[in-house]
């Protein structure tokens, strides 16, 4: 076990819809909706008991289109709209963090995702252990040897497993690096992400497993075999490489954020208080403190 720093960044809007599924629809007696906060609420005070973070930080995606929309129109496109119900809930969602003494970050032009790229590579950079909380297998491409490891929801948010670089390699046959590589190749519906057409994943595992990289296969695509895929790759060279840039977490941002001032305090009581009173979760303000009280006295959750 390491005696690292722990450094935990959430993803708020993955853990938020995920939760939104998971739950049953319930609200207040005012129609507010509250199934998606409920879990949310539930996770937070998990990885506070579990993970014991002494950096602990939320972010959220900014509601703007971002640079990969710039570069191409369509990113994201087909995806359904979000619900209303989930809509309502998102303001009280960072309220909540807030609350939870996680500080809300969000960028515009940028994902969460970015937000959390820079800073899982920043925390690693400075000795801390690194624990990204998403459902998101994009976040995959972000684990670094012991450093950087991913904590991925499996069903809503009650299940979860924690991949590290030796799981991610068993489990898909690439390192966590080629994940851009193997986007750029299949694509990503999800985000419509065009990819190669007429690569699909087996294919692509086998050309990283040999080229490593998309430049390296791109570099000996007159050597590939057989000669359909070969042709299939020179003649979508570009939709490759844009495919890359997009599925690419950026790791590199300009934030004014400082992680060894950023230290997790710990949940106030008091406003979870007022908020679980609010939205009337009596199942977790029955065992709430009454006063601010340190990270360790949540453990009854």
């Amino acid at each position: 076990m390491s005696d690292k720093r722990k450094l935990v960044l959430i993803d708020g809007n993955s853990l938020l819809y995920r939760a939104f599924f998971a739950l049953p629809h319930f609200s207040t007696l005012d129609n507010q909706p509250t199934n998606a906060l409920y879990g949310f609420a539930r996770m937070m005070l998990r990885l506070i008991q579990e993970e014991k973070p002494y950096v602990l930080l939320c972010a959220f995606d900014a509601p703007v289109k971002t640079f990969r929309h710039i570069e191409f129109e369509q990113y994201k496109a087909h995806r359904k709209p979000t619900p209303d119900d989930l809509i309502a809930q998102a303001p009280l969602a960072r309220r909540m963090a807030e609350a939870f003494n996680a500080p809300v970050l969000q960028v515009e032009g940028f994902e969460a995702d970015d937000i959390i790229g820079t800073l899982a590579c920043r925390g690693a950079s400075e000795g801390y252990d690194v624990v990204i909380v998403t459902g998101d297998m994009d976040a995959l491409q972000l684990i670094d040897g012991k450093t950087v490891r991913v904590m991925r929801t499996i069903k809503g948010v009650s299940e979860t497993f924690l991949y590290d670089a030796e799981n991610v390699e068993r489990e898909f046959g690439l390192r966590p690096d080629q994940f851009p590589d193997y986007k750029a190749l299949i694509g990503d519906t999800s985000d419509n992400i065009p990819g190669v057409p007429g690569i699909g994943p087996k294919t692509a595992v086998t050309l990283l497993q040999k080229y490593q990289t998309l430049d390296c296969l791109i570099e000996h695509a007159a050597d590939i075999e057989p000669v359909r895929i070969r042709e299939i790759i020179l003649n979508n060279l570009d939709i490759a490489r844009m495919s890359k840039r997009l599925a690419t977490i950026v790791t590199d941002m300009d934030m004014d954020i400082e992680l060894s001032r950023s230290a997790f305090k710990g949940p106030d009581s008091v406003k979870l208080r007022e908020l679980f009173t609010e939205l009337r979760f009596a199942s977790l303000l029955k065992n709430l403190p009454r006063e601010p009280v340190q990270t360790d006295m949540f453990s009854q959750f």
